[in-house]
């Protein structure tokens, strides 16, 4: 198991603008997980790769999914328990989908498409595949998927050939973007024994199209990135399913608009729209005309100064409003001129507003 270990201290006019002076956080955890629901579709538990089960400790924003459903997540999450104690409670702090689809024959693609990826980590855990890539972007919808090569049997060992699937859209290499994957080899129950191997192809930057070996059936820990006992504004003062907010509106210096006024502002040509989703949200639906800055991607901050110009208004929106605020409030401190859509894409599509895909 790979553990990171971050030790930070902020400023006591940091903390107080959250007015949490006194809080120390507890240990936060960030892994590859799965989140279950129950039958009202409220996110309750969430499993480890090791099996451990994890109950989320009630709070609001877990709502609204599908009943009886497993997602599988990247989650920043606190043990409130010890994992010896038969009933484990957790803390979730911040959770946002993997792309994880079950992998397609060749058969079933139009066109095979391999374009270049950076490895960042790549491991066997549980019933998956992980990988963590960084991949060139600017404003194009790249697509992922796992094409299923072969399962080969050879002198009664089987042998799982898999390649990434990465669609890059004719996009130009811009900035790096981090994108989580999963390959579900729960698909391959019956079919993969101990001892049977899997291949997996990838076509990168440095190595061209290299593969890496990993055998079924064999535990391979996951890693973490620990943040331990610290005071860290970066968890902020209230939390929702894939976003973070440490602001009020009182102390907005961008302007919120409604989902009429936001459309009727955004028919100017010099405004620069920007989804500050995730690239998984962003590829369900988003505004005509937006490009995706994930807000929540380490590099947020790097990517606008290269891809914004300051002389031209942003216009920004997310799911709720939430971490478009947040995103608004950077944006405000480099000095750009900031719209935001204040309640966030779920309005607009009630209110049934163009959606492209």
């Amino acid at each position: 198991m790979r553990k990171v270990v971050i030790l930070s201290f902020l400023t006591s006019l940091l903390l107080g603008a959250c007015g949490e002076d006194d809080y120390v956080y507890p240990n936060v955890l960030t892994d590859m997980i799965d989140l279950k629901t129950d039958h009202t579709g409220t996110g309750r538990y969430l499993i480890t790769d090791e099996g451990t089960e994890w109950r989320i400790q009630s709070r609001t924003g877990l709502d609204g999914l599908a009943p009886d459903t497993t997602y599988r997540t990247v989650t920043m999450y606190a043990p409130l328990t010890d994992s010896e104690e038969a009933e484990k409670e957790a803390m979730l702090y911040n959770t946002q989908l993997v792309i994880s689809p079950v992998p397609l024959s060749e058969s079933k693609f139009k066109e095979i498409k391999t374009d270049p990826v950076a490895i960042q980590s790549i491991w066997r855990g549980g019933n998956y595949l992980n990988l963590i890539l960084q991949v060139k972007v600017k404003d194009q919808k790249h697509g992922y998927h796992f094409i299923e090569n072969k399962l080969e049997n050879k002198d009664g060992e089987q042998t799982l050939y898999l390649t990434l699937y990465h669609d890059r859209n004719n996009d130009i290499e811009g900035f790096n973007r981090k994108v989580y994957l999963s390959v579900p080899l729960w698909a391959y129950a019956g079919k993969l024994h101990k001892g049977d191997k899997i291949v997996f192809n990838i076509h990168t930057y440095k190595e061209g199209m290299t593969s890496r070996l990993f055998l079924a059936n064999k535990n391979i820990k996951t890693f973490h990135f620990m943040i331990k006992t610290i005071y860290f504004i970066f968890f902020i003062c209230a939390f929702s399913l894939g976003l973070w907010a440490c602001t009020g509106k009182d102390s907005d210096k961008f302007k919120n608009l409604s989902s009429d006024q936001f459309e009727e502002m955004i028919q100017d040509k010099t405004i620069q729209l920007i989804d500050v989703r995730t690239v998984a949200e962003y590829s369900e639906g988003h505004i005509p005309g937006s490009i995706n800055i994930n807000v929540l991607d380490n590099e947020f901050g790097t990517n606008i100064e290269k891809l914004l110009q300051k002389d031209r208004p942003v216009a920004v929106y997310c799911k709720s409003g939430r971490r478009s605020r947040n995103a608004a409030n950077i944006l405000v401190k480099k000095g750009f001129k900031v719209y935001n859509l204040d309640k966030g894409i779920l309005d607009w599509k009630e209110l049934g507003k163009e959606i492209s895909f």
